[in-house]
Formats: C-alpha cells, sequence, structure tokens
C-alpha cells in the first residue's frame, strides 16, 4: 500500500472527553472521527492488512465484527480520505522503466502561503492554506526531467521566503547544476537571507509598482515599498552577483512618466538590469486594467526615457508564438507545479481546469503524455482556425492569435485572442516598416 500524510493544514487533536478530532487550522474546520478513523490516521505508516490485524485485536472483544470487514471498512475509510482531501501519498510516484519528461524549466509554487494580499493577486484563494512541496519531493520531480533539456527552476509561491528550510533547494539545485531564480514580494530579505541569496548566487524578481511608498503600497499593501527598498540595500550591501530584475505592474493609478521613471531610476542605485512592464490582470475584485489605448502611452513613456536599464514591456516580436503550439512530441514545457501537486502545461494557466495531472498520482512523463494535456494540446492547435478575427487578419501566422492562458484569463475562453491584437498589429506595423 502507498504511504500516506495528513495534509500540511490539518492537525489531529484529543479532546479531554476522548473523543479524537482533525481540525484544520486555517478554517477551523473540524471532522469527528470514529475509532476506525482515528487509529488509520495515527498509524498511516502501516500497511492495510497490519491496520486490520491489529485493530481486528482492539475491537474484536467489544465488536462481532469480522477482519475481513475491518479490512473493507479501512479501504472504503482511506478513499473517504483521499477524497475529502485530508490525505496525500508521502512520495511521487516513481517508476522503475522511468522515461524522462521533456521539461525546459520548472515553475514550482513551494508554498501555497504569502504575507501580503496584493490587490491583483491571481491566487488569492490558496494564500491563506498551508501546503508544501517538500525537498524530497523538488528532487524526485528533478529526477523525472530529462537533464539535457531542464535548465532550471522557479520558486514561487504564496511567498516562497516563508518555506522554511528554502536554503535545502538551493543546495539540491547545485547538486544538479540548475539555474535558481525567487519570485518574490521581497517584503522578507533580512541580512541572513541576503547573505544566502549572495552566497548560491540566485536570481531574484520581485515587484514594485511605484516609485514612492503611497503609490506602490496601493496594490502591495501596507509596509511594502520600505520593506522592499531595505532587501535592495541588504542585497547591495552582501555584494550581491546574482540577476536581479523588478517587475511592474500597471494598472489605471500608476501609469505615468513620473512614476515609471522613478522606478527606472530606482533600478538605477540598485544596479537592476532589468525592468518588466506588465498589465496588471483583472480577478474577481480588481479590474481597474489598462486600456488598449494605453499601449501607446506607455511605448511614448519608454521611448523618452534615457536608461540603461534593460525595460521590456509586452513580448519581443519573436515571441508571439505560443510555445504549446506545436506538435505534442516536439514541446519542451515550462511547467507549473502548485504546492498541492497539481500540474499545469504552463505557469500561465491558472484555473484548475487546466491542471495536467498531479504529482503524487502519475510521473511527469505520464502528465505530459496523458490524455488531458493531448487534449489541450489539440484546443491550442484549433485556436486560430476557429477565431474569425485570426482567419481575416494579415498577422494570423504570426502570431498563432497570441497567448491562450491569456485569452482565458480575460475572456474564460481559449477560443479568443488574447487581448493584445491591438499592439501587435502596431508591432508588426513597425517591423515591417523597418525592414524596407
Amino acid at each position: 500500500m502507498t504511504e500516506y500524510i495528513i495534509n500540511e493544514n490539518l492537525i489531529l487533536e484529543e479532546l479531554c472527553n476522548g473523543k479524537i478530532i482533525l481540525r484544520n487550522f486555517n478554517t477551523n474546520k473540524v471532522h469527528l472521527l470514529n475509532k476506525t478513523a482515528a487509529y488509520i490516521l495515527k498509524n498511516l505508516d502501516k500497511s492495510t492488512s497490519e491496520l486490520s490485524r491489529l485493530l481486528f485485536e482492539n475491537l474484536s472483544n467489544n465488536i462481532n465484527i469480522s477482519i475481513i470487514e475491518i479490512e473493507e471498512d479501512i479501504k472504503l475509510t482511506f478513499e473517504d480520505f483521499i477524497n475529502k482531501g485530508l490525505i496525500k501519498p508521502s512520495n511521487l510516484v516513481t517508476k522503475n522503466n522511468l522515461k524522462y519528461a521533456k521539461v525546459r524549466n520548472l515553475y514550482l509554487e513551494i508554498i501555497s502561503l504569502c504575507n501580503k494580499q496584493c490587490l491583483y493577486c491571481y491566487n488569492k484563494e490558496n494564500i491563506s492554506k498551508y501546503e508544501i512541496i517538500d525537498v524530497k519531493n523538488i528532487e524526485e520531480i528533478i529526477k523525472q526531467c530529462d537533464p539535457k533539456i531542464l535548465e532550471g527552476i522557479i520558486l514561487s509561491g504564496g511567498e516562497p521566503f516563508l518555506y522554511e528550510n528554502i536554503e535545502e533547494i538551493f543546495i539540491l539545485c547545485k547538486k544538479y547544476n540548475l539555474k535558481v531564480a525567487i519570485v518574490s514580494n521581497g517584503s522578507l530579505i533580512d541580512n541572513k537571507k541576503a547573505k544566502m541569496l549572495s552566497k548560491y548566487n540566485i536570481n531574484i524578481q520581485f515587484t514594485i509598482d511605484g516609485y514612492n511608498a503611497e503609490l506602490n503600497n496601493l496594490t502591495r499593501g501596507k509596509n511594502s515599498f520600505e520593506s522592499q527598498i531595505s532587501a535592495l540595500e541588504l542585497l547591495r550591501k552582501n555584494n550581491f552577483k546574482g540577476f536581479l530584475n523588478i517587475r511592474t505592474n500597471l494598472w489605471s493609478k500608476n501609469l505615468s512618466y513620473k512614476n515609471i521613471k522613478g522606478i527606472v531610476e530606482i533600478c538605477e542605485k540598485f544596479e537592476v538590469l532589468r525592468l518588466d512592464l506588465v498589465e496588471a490582470k483583472k480577478n474577481g475584485s480588481f479590474n481597474e486594467i489598462l486600456l488598449e489605448s494605453d499601449y501607446k502611452k506607455v511605448k511614448s513613456i519608454i521611448d523618452k526615457l534615457n536608461t540603461k536599464v534593460n525595460i521590456v514591456y509586452e513580448r519581443d516580436i519573436e515571441e508571439f508564438k505560443c510555445e504549446l503550439d506545436k506538435d505534442l512530441m516536439n514541446i519542451e514545457f515550462g511547467l507549473r507545479i502548485s504546492a498541492n501537486g497539481d500540474v499545469f502545461p504552463c505557469q500561465y494557466f491558472l484555473d484548475k481546469q487546466f491542471s495536467i495531472g498531479n504529482i503524487y498520482h502519475n510521473t511527469l512523463e505520464e502528465i505530459i503524455y496523458g490524455d488531458k494535456n493531448k487534449k489541450i494540446i489539440d484546443l491550442i492547435s484549433l485556436r486560430k482556425s476557429f477565431i474569425k478575427k485570426c482567419t481575416d487578419c494579415v498577422y494570423g501566422d504570426k502570431c498563432n492569435a497570441g497567448c491562450p492562458a491569456k485569452a482565458y484569463l480575460n475572456n474564460n475562453n481559449i477560443f479568443t485572442t488574447d487581448g493584445s491584437c491591438y499592439k501587435r498589429k502596431l508591432d508588426f506595423a513597425n517591423y515591417y516598416i523597418k525592414l524596407i
């Protein structure tokens, strides 16, 4: 029998009356357990046959029940626990005849918890939970990827610096000669962490939305700006040499020359090499996104800035095609793996319906070449042919309808464009004018 563990956000408690409960310490929801259920959860390391024998010895004097009935009860109880998400396998599925998965990069949400609540966060429903991918399972994930293809790992969350033993992940990645990048809010980087980041030459990205505290903290939360500037100072003090880039999520209240110039000056002061300007995405509670016409305004602001900082806004013209718009066997995936083990074909697919499997149930090879992923890849390949806007467009063969994940995020439908047609047409036109 597969060895199971209780999910990280649950704890067994014995009440003063002798009753055993399973408490979710995030929601405070309680499951009252009968004797069989309590005994199973206390002895998850034992096999079904061992549990049956021990329970039979424990119960047979009091209840007229056979060992076969007990074993059947245990199996049903296990299924119920799994279906309700109370327990999960302690180790990833492995196989002796494992074939490597073709993965270029791994985007690992190593912990679900976060210490901030950013206005436009895509992961709000999970940030109050406590789920993690432990180090031994991260190593198993790495082992399942083709070492000739896998380049690096991006650690995200939640907030990755809430992960208690994050240094063990750095040591692990060094063992496998993998590049490591962290996507963080920057608020938890103290002197100790800054030293550690310098020691392992980790690449870092964190988000600054405003050049001052008043503007930045509108989206990032109280004291965010102060803690981020402190983090930059500590990294410089500890001679940080990794690649550092800042991301700015543009929205209706921070799109101005003054703000972007101010953020560029922060980059220059702390020798940040790259600034990513990204349009904030709407979610259930945030919809103050940029208008289509704001694209020219952003481009105009960038053109006016005289800086050595590499400012990246939207994707370069060569990158408009989706990596997933290929034959399945030719794709080198950039998988997103959430803290509960769900696998997505790309880090930009966020909705649960695009989960193609779970690392606790199947190997990465089985997940990538499984029916769920095949269906998603087939749908992506068909998109352009079913979107009239694309079939009528002279640039249709250049962008293949844009990003399917962004299309779903904006419209709840991948058989729509991603909302960037206007921008791409402008860029394509300028591109071809320069060639003439």
